[in-house]
């Protein structure tokens, strides 16, 4: 079971990694789009992957912080969370807008998860394996 969920992830990683394009900054890309679908994953599980518990995840962010309203367009950061799953399509996001959604809801997902160090290294491990490094 967990070598299909690895596969899976591989696969959501590689359909991610192609939306955003080949990164200029030496692979840094290819890290943050691994920690992300780890992180969204993590976040809503094997159970809540529905099309309803993305748009509550989105939801609940936007409404957390001020000005998030504007920072986050709902329907393409709930996309792109539903093809870090492995579901629909991204294809018509831009790279550079692909990215600033992984990076607004990257460290808000690491930060409710309230990891410890040691759970830090196993989650950052697993975002590494999905490099296949």
């Amino acid at each position: 079971m967990e070598l299909l969920r690895v596969a899976e992830k591989e696969e959501n990683l590689d359909g991610l990694h192609d939306a955003v394009g080949e990164d200029a900054l030496g692979g840094y890309t290819s890290v943050v789009t691994a920690a992300f679908i780890e992180a969204v994953d993590r976040r809503l599980g094997t159970e809540h992957r529905d099309d309803a518990a993305v748009a509550a995840f989105i939801g609940g962010v936007r409404s957390r912080f001020p000005g998030a309203d504007e920072e986050i367009d709902p329907a393409a950061a709930e996309r792109v969370v539903r093809k870090a799953l492995g579901r629909g399509s991204v294809s018509d996001i831009d790279g550079p807008a692909i990215r600033h959604i992984e990076r607004l809801l990257l460290p808000l997902m690491v930060a409710d998860a309230h990891y410890s160090d040691e759970d830090l290294d196993r989650f950052l491990a697993s975002a590494r394996k999905l490099l296949g490094s």
